[in-house]
């Protein structure tokens, strides 16, 4: 006996319950319908004897609770003899009954005055409603907690690594990661604003989004935006894609190092966004925006340290340079030297050295290096000459070469550094394919500058 009413129990409270009032009402009423209400759309418990093409009616729901008494928070059937106009969805059901409760409420719709016979076979049931009802509520509870409970263990897995720093193509990787795990999204992508497009970055192609609506807005927070279908299809997403679901659009704005503005926006497709899933990606945001802001400091300073390590070691190699450079005593040391200079620095592919001899004068290439490898040469390129004039220009290329009278056949592009006296030219450095990868900060303000000393060092004391 104790299992047979377990069993009765069982079968009321997983659904038999309709069907115990559905006996009920076909005893006294041709037809009618057991609804309830849920987000503005009125969704079919149960038919008798009433056909419908569907047993959800979207937005709708709002009319009848519009024509309805307010929900009591005690436990109630009501019938106070109103009718209801004919909802054209759901057909013509002039009258209601209603098992209300707090926060909650079951209408049974039917087309004539309800007996006192009805009413009195309805209110026994009254009791087990409630008890249904607060079981799925319960139930419902329960999956928010374990749902939310998931999400916060999610956070917190998320706080260990999201402040590490990363490109921002694998942090775009990171995040979708930790939303596609917390949120079961239908679809999920990543997309990115560089200020001139918006260009998929991460994860599923969800249309060719358009620089209107959120994507215009010149300032983002970092909150969770829901669209529907007529809104998303707007502005770019494919609404194939969207059909019975909602979009959701979570802007994530930060700054690289180079100053270019960035923003990040993770978009995906729910079947539910509940509120907590709201809250979760309004926290995800805020630490992702103060992660990426985290991460440019960072990089930030790393790129001042490095900047200010590479002039301590400018100065400090300069110095160096500058008092072997003046300790030479013979003519052809302080030239091997200072194309040494340019070799070791410059990393340049070939580097000539041309230099005015006052006892035959003429100019001549007296040093030359190519891959690394110097050798001392004494090579006329010009026939006997004054020291040619000019305006002092710190920097020349093979143009300005060529216009002082001087042009190299086999290297024909490159950097010249000319050594000036006054407005007389006393020779140049010239090299060729040099490296980007030089570590000496502001090298052309560096290698004029020791230019302007060697000329001034070399004339005074070999080329008077």
């Amino acid at each position: 006996m104790r299992e047979n009413i377990c069993d009765q129990i069982d079968f009321i409270l997983k659904g038999g319950l309709w069907e115990k009032i559905t006996g009920e009402l076909v005893k006294f009423t041709p037809s009618a319908l057991i609804v309830e209400v849920n987000n503005d759309d009125i969704i079919v418990i149960e038919a008798v004897k009433a056909e419908l093409d569907r047993l959800i009616f979207k937005d709708i729901g709002g009319e009848l609770l519009s024509y309805s008494p307010d929900v009591s928070p005690i436990h109630k059937l009501y019938f106070d003899n109103f009718s209801i106009p004919p909802i054209p969805q759901l057909g013509e059901w002039t009258n209601v009954i209603r098992f209300c409760g707090k926060e909650w409420a079951v209408y049974i719709l039917i087309r004539e005055t309800p007996s006192q016979e009805l009413l009195n076979a309805l209110r026994p049931y009254l009791k087990v409603i409630v008890l249904w009802t607060s079981l799925r509520l319960s139930s419902q509870l329960e999956e928010r907690l374990s749902a939310l409970s998931y999400m916060i263990l999610a956070t917190k897995n998320t706080l260990a690594s999201i402040f590490e720093p990363m490109t921002i193509e694998y942090y775009a990787d990171f995040l979708r990661g930790v939303l596609v795990e917390s949120l079961f999204p239908r679809k999920m992508a990543i997309y990115i604003d560089d200020g001139a497009s918006i260009k998929l970055l991460n994860g599923d192609d969800l249309g060719s989004l358009e620089r209107s609506g959120v994507f215009a807005s010149k300032i983002l927070s970092p909150m969770p935006i829901i669209l529907k279908i007529e809104e998303a299809g707007k502005i770019g997403f494919h609404t194939q894609l969207i059909n019975g679901t909602s979009v959701f659009i979570l802007p994530i704005a930060y700054t690289t190092p180079k100053k270019h503005g960035y923003r990040l926006f993770c978009t995906g497709i729910l079947e539910n966004p509940t509120q907590e899933k709201l809250n979760f990606m309004e926290l995800l945001g805020n630490v992702a925006s103060k992660a990426l802001e985290i991460m440019y400091l960072y990089d930030t300073m790393e790129q001042n340290s490095k900047q200010l390590a590479s002039k301590s070691y400018t100065v400090a190699a300069f110095y160096n340079v500058f008092q072997k450079l003046i300790s030479q005593t013979e003519r052809i040391d302080f030239l091997a030297f200072f194309l040494g200079f340019f070799n070791e620095t410059s990393l340049a592919e070939r580097i000539k050295l041309v230099v005015y001899d006052t006892r035959e004068s003429k100019y001549f290439l007296v040093g030359e290096s190519f891959n690394g490898i110097m050798a001392q040469c004494f090579d006329p390129l010009t026939e006997t000459m004054e020291r040619i004039t000019g305006n002092g220009e710190g920097e020349i290329d093979e143009f300005g070469l060529e216009f002082l009278g001087f042009k190299f056949k086999d290297t024909p592009v490159c950097k010249a550094y000319p050594l000036w006296i006054g407005n007389k030219l006393e020779g140049f450095v010239a090299m060729y394919n040099m490296s980007h990868e030089t570590e000496i900060h502001d090298y052309p303000v560096v290698f004029r500058t020791f230019c302007q000393i060697a000329a001034r060092e070399f004339y005074f004391r070999f080329n008077q």
